[in-house]
């Protein structure tokens, strides 16, 4: 989108005090979606929060409403296959080892 705000800064670290078993659901969304950047952080927090209840009392205990948040919240972050394929990457920065056998006009 040509108007779309953009922030170049990595997503960083989780808010502090977190405990590790959080961190680790934070530091997993961060690897899997390496396109999330600094202004995201408010819903990697709420991804992440409601991943670790997930993983804590598992799908049998977690309230219905919640898991559904998480996977809403996944989806708008491109955690699942079908909205994976909506986000946009831009160009890679990372040059083509293969470039230089593309035919002219190609």
């Amino acid at each position: 989108r040509a108007h779309a705000p953009t922030d170049d800064r990595e997503l960083g670290p989780p808010p502090p005090g977190w405990v590790p078993s959080k961190v680790v659901c934070w530091e997993e969304i961060a690897r899997l979606a390496p396109w999330l950047r600094f202004g995201d952080r408010l819903a990697v927090e709420v991804a992440a929060d409601l991943l670790h209840v997930f993983r804590v009392v598992g799908s049998n205990g977690m309230q219905g409403s919640h898991l559904g948040r998480l996977e809403t919240m996944l989806g708008r972050l491109g955690l699942t296959p079908a909205d994976r394929s909506r986000v946009g990457l831009g160009a890679s920065s990372k040059p083509n080892a293969f470039e230089r056998f593309r035919k002219s006009g190609a």
